[in-house]
């Protein structure tokens, strides 16, 4: 799957957003990827945020190009910036 040029104005993941607030049964698998010339704030082209350890999100043989995220905090405050092709925070994930 090829993601091109998407955009999240205000908050993260310009080509995908994962926010998981409750428990999954299986593992988030992003696989095999083409993120180019997505933005956001923070995680130009993903961004994924789990505080439940027995979440997993797992991201691999993905492949990122030209996408970009804030270097600085934005004016209001926002304390999530940067990350211009991930930004992942999961108590439990990986990159490969």
């Amino acid at each position: 799957m090829t993601i091109v040029e998407c955009t999240a104005q205000a908050s993260g993941g310009g080509g995908i957003y994962i926010y998981l607030d409750k428990e999954i049964k299986d593992a988030i698998k992003l696989e095999k990827l083409k993120l180019s010339k997505c933005s956001a704030v923070y995680g130009g082209a993903i961004f994924a945020y789990t505080k439940i350890e027995a979440n997993m999100i797992d991201i691999y043989n993905c492949e990122f190009n030209g996408n970009n995220a804030n270097e600085n905090p934005t004016a209001d405050g926002g304390i999530y910036y940067g990350g211009s092709a991930v930004f992942m925070a999961p108590v439990n994930g990986r990159i490969r």
